[in-house]
């Protein structure tokens, strides 16, 4: 009964609240630029604007001289193929190293090389070229399942853009596939209608793309690609870029796309204020982000989409794999984010996660589970949430205490809206801060204030396979003011109790007494996730059957009517903006949407030398999911004289353009000071919401 008594205390503690990063970005001597693009790049240059270096390794060499006064790294356009080792700065440095592109998105560090030229045309499209590397297959790592030939290999062949898809035998079975002979030949057969004379043929060839010591502290990565990283299954969290963080690791604005095994991972022992915003990581070999041991952590703005390619290719889409893995976490905020689509499950926090805040998270489309909290002492909470079209279960929990799941809307998933699962005996978990051992079974969980649908006769609303310690998990469950709802299915609850309908479970139960069984017409979602579907993976998944159960038959439910919108009132005035980045206004002529969501309400862009332009902020513009009604902007402006901007090439949100239920898009700013001191502006959005217009505060400081 031990473990029952420390799961009881540990139930309580204060909201979380991650902060994340502190650093003082002001605090360098030295900016270095490199721009392989100008014509004088040369890293036999000083690494001036006028003169800038060609590589970012000999950028670091100077970073390194300079290392007890700190430096920012300016990285102009190009595809910098290249690693970034970091392994030569020290761990105690207290100035800060920030490395970031000068146009966001632009800078690409790569793993590929191009392989143009020396091709061999063979039979039937296919051509040859020969292949130096021994590579073989990689070995699974210690204690995990036995894994797949095809999930064990690292080589990536990308044509004009287009990855192809690996098979382990010739001959090769369609156009866009390709075979590796260790130490001998590659054989390819190019997407249709490629004209390989003129195409750039990309070959993965570079494993790890940043690495850093194991405690760095103060380092920024801003705006950076990285892409084609070749590093192979592992168990220690390697993948394109690592970071072995000490205190202060800030990275905003990075994509980590297309990369073998992982995208981005961060760890250490521990690793102390992080923060991860406005990144992606989408289309990687297994995890799209991985984080480990991390103590105050702030997660904000978010997509990891696609991921699990490699894995999924050869039936891998559980174990280790998901959107992304959380692990060993304390004190943490993980908010307005989404995790979709992935050949796995969106979001798994395993084992000794406490203090964790989750908000405004959609989780949508992804192979198996939408959500998984396991091994976790809590108190985990999850709010606002959107759990929609995942092909297990939407929200799963399993051995973990002080979970509350708090106003959100779980829709469409094909086995269970709310699974908990597990072990009947107690899970040993380690706090890695104190050393405490907690001996946790299911107990302790909140479920109030939500929606959850359940759309096919092969769908519960709420499952569980505990047996034993069934008892436990009811007798410290606070369930209540749910709606519930299966047209095709009434016994939706399924437990140790048996097959029940709603009176049956509140009876057995002595839960939901205010919870009701209908259709929750304001929150039924038409889309989450990220604007438009996704392309295909470069992987064919052939994922287990256990993990994605076929869902029965499920017809078009009459009995859940599309929701009904409230009209929208015509604005008494319209701002007139003050900028010119935007394109001219469309009139909005599209049917009236319910409320729209605009985050964050304000944006501080910190302190800027006067003349001197900021990395950009994004602002997360939303259909609510509720709306029945696309929602349409007719303008998006900058007011004030403050030297903020909007930068079209980075925003995804288009004048006239019709984003659907719980379609989002981003608006992206920049702040460049024309006079020192406090300078205000805002952002104003026109659109066809209840609540247009939408404004968003602009704040920074010129010095």
């Amino acid at each position: 009964m031990a473990g029952l008594l420390v799961a009881a205390t540990i139930a309580t503690p204060a909201r979380a609240q991650g902060t994340g990063a502190q650093i003082d970005e002001s605090a360098v001597s030295t900016v270095v630029y490199v721009d392989q693009s100008n014509p004088a790049a040369s890293d036999s240059n000083p690494g001036t604007q006028i003169q800038p270096l060609r590589t970012i390794s000999a950028a670091l060499v100077i970073a390194q001289n300079n290392i007890a006064s700190g430096t920012k790294l300016e990285i102009g356009p190009g595809i910098y193929r290249e690693s970034i080792d970091l392994n030569g700065f020290s761990t105690s440095d207290p100035a800060p190293l920030i490395i970031e592109a000068i146009d966001p998105g632009t800078a690409i560090i790569s793993g590929a090389d191009v392989w143009n030229g020396g091709w061999q045309p063979q039979s039937g499209g296919t051509y040859t070229h020969p292949w130096p590397y021994s590579w073989g297959a990689a070995p699974s790592p210690s204690r995990w399942p036995q894994l797949q030939p095809i999930v064990t290999r690292r080589e990536m062949v990308i044509i004009n853009g287009t990855p192809l898809e690996q098979v382990m035998s010739l001959p090769l079975p369609q156009a866009g596939t390709f075979y590796i002979a260790d130490g001998s030949t590659i054989t390819i057969w190019p997407p249709s209608g490629t004209d390989l004379a003129s195409a750039t043929i990309e070959v993965a060839t570079r494993a790890g793309l940043l690495r850093t010591p194991t405690g760095i502290s103060n380092l920024v990565l801003r705006g950076l690609t990285f892409e084609y990283d070749s590093t192979a299954v592992n168990g220690v969290g390697n993948g394109a870029v690592k970071l072995s963080g000490g205190s202060n690791i800030l990275v905003d604005s990075c994509v980590f796309r297309y990369n073998n095994w992982l995208g981005i991972s961060v760890s250490g022992n521990p690793a102390r204020n992080v923060t991860i915003r406005n990144s992606l990581a989408d289309h990687n070999g297994e995890n799209g982000v991985a984080l480990s041991m991390i103590k105050n952590l702030l997660y904000d703005n978010n997509q990891t989409s696609n991921n699990n390619w490699r894995g999924a290719a050869g039936g891998f889409v559980g174990f280790d794999a998901d959107g992304i893995k959380v692990t060993r976490i304390h004190a943490a905020t993980f908010s307005n984010s989404v995790s979709a689509y992935n050949q796995t499950g969106g979001v798994w926090f395993d084992t000794d996660n406490a203090d964790i805040l989750i908000q405004g998270y959609q989780l949508c489309g992804n192979l198996t589970n939408g959500m998984f909290v396991e091994a976790s002492q809590g108190p985990v909470s999850v709010e606002n949430s959107l759990i929609i079209d995942n092909g297990s279960n939407g929200f799963q929990m399993a051995n973990s205490t002080g979970v509350s799941v708090i106003n959100n809307t779980t829709y469409n998933n094909a086995r269970a809206a709310v699974f908990i699962g597990g072990s009947d005996s107690p899970r040993n978990v380690v706090n890695f801060e104190n050393g405490q051992t907690y001996a946790l079974y299911s107990q302790y969980f909140t479920h109030t204030g939500n929606d959850l649908v359940g759309t096919s006769s092969q769908a519960a609303v709420l499952s569980s396979s505990l047996s034993s310690s069934w008892m436990l998990f009811v007798q410290s469950l606070n369930s209540d003011y749910n709606v519930w709802f299966n047209p095709y299915n009434s016994l939706s609850f399924s437990s140790a109790f048996g097959s029940q309908n709603l009176g049956g479970w509140q009876s057995s139960s002595a839960q939901d007494s205010h919870s009701t069984w209908a259709n929750p017409n304001d929150s039924l979602p038409a889309y989450c996730g990220v604007p438009d579907p996704p392309p295909g993976p470069i992987q064919t998944p052939t994922p287990t059957p256990s993990a994605t159960p076929t869902p029965g038959p499920t017809p078009t439910p009459t009995a859940i009517p599309a929701p009904t919108s409230t009209a929208r009132p015509t604005p008494t005035s319209t701002p007139t903006p003050t900028s010119t980045a935007t394109p001219t206004p469309t009139p909005i002529v599209a049917a009236p949407t319910g409320p729209a969501t605009v985050t964050p309400a304000s944006a501080n862009f910190g302190s800027r030398a006067v003349g001197s332009t900021s990395a950009l902020r994004t602002i997360l513009v939303m259909n609510r999911y509720g709306n029945s009604a696309p929602l349409v902007i007719g303008q998006m402006a900058v007011e004030g004289s403050g030297g903020f901007a909007i930068v079209p090439s980075m925003t995804t949100c288009t004048i006239g353009r019709a984003l659907r239920p719980t379609a989002q898009c981003l608006i992206a700013v920049t702040f460049t000071p024309a006079a020192t001191g406090a300078q205000r502006g805002s952002l104003t959005i026109v659109d066809n919401a209840i609540n247009s217009p939408q404004s968003v505060m602009l704040v920074g400081t010129g010095y």
